[in-house]
């Protein structure tokens, strides 16, 4: 929402101030589950789920989106936000041998054709045809 606002940084300046800021929000938390006893587990998956999401969707995702922001806006850029499920459904299907089955398929449509109807073009298309 105030990506419009946004100064003009560095995207990895950026990056990294948005990490400081959700580790600063995270760290009680954080924090109180030590506190409690709940720690994580030292295993080579647990390393390697660590190592997964600190990568992909932590560092790479957000210099994407930041770079779509900068190239296209960021109400543009917002519309595909919704395709994040469709990446989900995919990769649980690549990495983890899920099923797809058909509602993912009909989501996966639905989410389309609702970034078509949203974006300029398709909707001028719509109007036009409405008219």
């Amino acid at each position: 929402m105030l990506l419009r606002k946004r100064p003009a940084v560095h995207p990895l300046s950026f990056l990294a101030t948005t990490f400081a800021m959700g580790l600063a929000a995270l760290l009680p938390f954080y924090l109180g589950e030590i506190a409690n006893g709940c720690l994580i587990v030292s295993t080579t998956d647990s390393w390697l789920a660590i190592s997964y999401v600190c990568v992909f969707p932590s560092l790479i995702a957000y210099l994407f989106f930041n770079r779509g922001v900068e190239l296209l806006g960021s109400a543009p850029t917002a519309l595909y936000l919704n395709i994040m499920p469709v990446i989900g459904a995919v990769l649980a299907y690549v990495l983890l041998a899920e099923p797809i089955r058909g509602f993912h398929f009909l989501g996966m449509g639905l989410i389309g054709v609702g970034i078509l109807c949203a974006s300029n073009e398709a909707r001028d298309r719509i109007m036009r045809i409405l008219a």
